[in-house]
């Protein structure tokens, strides 16, 4: 049976992977030179997903601190700090790209 930790850590890890994959491509749209594909509600489902990733790290942090069975309980909280600290990286990146995102798109409206 999977305990509540676990299964919690595996949402985390599905929305990291998520939000991963979304700054990818914002990354790359941004190194192309090119705001065609990416418009505000992209950033703002990025936002949104971070905020789902930041409820789901407290949720899991909490189950993981009840997990009575002490090498799961040891394994989740190891893995969300991991989690946590890439959440903190992903977020900061995700201000650098949000701010590059918006200088293309100005410099593309006065062309």
């Amino acid at each position: 049976m999977v305990s509540a930790a676990e299964k919690l850590l595996k949402d985390c890890d599905r929305l990291q992977s998520v939000i991963i994959s979304k700054l990818s491509a914002l990354e790359q749209a941004c190194n192309l030179g090119t705001t065609l594909d990416v418009d505000d509600r992209v950033l703002e489902d990025i936002n949104k997903e971070f905020g789902e990733l930041e409820n789901a790290l407290e949720s899991g942090t909490v189950a993981a601190e009840e997990e009575e069975i002490p090498h799961i309980r040891r394994d989740a909280l190891r893995s969300l700090v991991c989690i946590k600290e890439e959440c903190v990286r992903m977020r900061m990146r995700f201000k650098v790209l949000t701010t590059k995102f918006h200088s293309l798109a100005i410099q593309q409206e006065k062309k």
